[in-house]
């Protein structure tokens, strides 16, 4: 009688399919997955089996470890950001070291520059002749004293190649300052030496 009024205790509920706990976190089984692709790829075959089984990125949830059990766990999330959050401050540092090497590279050669003009304009002597400042800037030159004007033409190729801004791009700072210095020099007076030479 003392049994009769006590209340019977609920038995547990059945487990649910693992189709259906799948479901229920917006997944799918891995059969269904698969049965699905090969449905859409009628010809099945490698490259279908290998889209089915091909695992997908992890989600935002994932990383955070807010996937449940079997999933990445909250300290595997948490690593990930990590990871992610250092990478991202290594290139911002990056950036900021090259824009640094740049801002001073900037300012070296404009503190740089005015002096090299000065030293190569001394070093000409203020010639316009391009023979002349071929030869004061120590390219060699055959025809002495008075060479024709196909040997201050060889002589002028062979300054392009040692003098050209092409060709010192990778090289110190100051080298490619003076290479583009002597580089514009040469070319102003070779613009006066063709003039005769087009006229003619």
């Amino acid at each position: 009688a003392s049994g009769a009024g006590r209340a019977r205790e609920p038995s547990a509920p059945p487990a649910e399919p693992a189709s259906k706990r799948a479901r229920a976190h917006g997944g799918v089984t891995f059969f269904e997955s698969f049965n699905r692709d090969v449905g859409s790829h009628p010809g099945g075959g490698a490259s279908a089996a290998a889209n089915a089984v091909a695992p997908a990125a992890p989600s935002a949830r994932a990383l955070a470890g807010e996937e449940g059990a079997g999933g990445p766990s909250a300290e595997d999330g948490r690593k990930a950001l990590r990871g992610a959050k250092h990478q991202a401050e290594q290139r911002i540092r990056a950036l900021h070291r090259a824009k640094a090497e740049l801002e001073a590279e900037t300012q070296y050669a404009q503190d740089v520059r005015p002096k090299v003009r000065r030293e190569l304009q001394q070093r000409t002597g203020g010639s316009r002749q391009l023979a002349t400042i071929l030869r004061r800037l120590g390219v060699p030159m055959e025809g002495g004293s008075r060479p024709t004007p196909e040997q201050v033409k060889a002589s002028y190729k062979k300054a392009l190649l040692t003098f050209h801004p092409d060709r010192v791009a990778r090289s110190d700072p100051h080298v490619r300052i003076r290479a583009e210095e002597a580089f514009k020099i040469i070319q102003d007076a070779h613009s006066a030496f063709r003039s005769p030479l087009q006229s003619s």
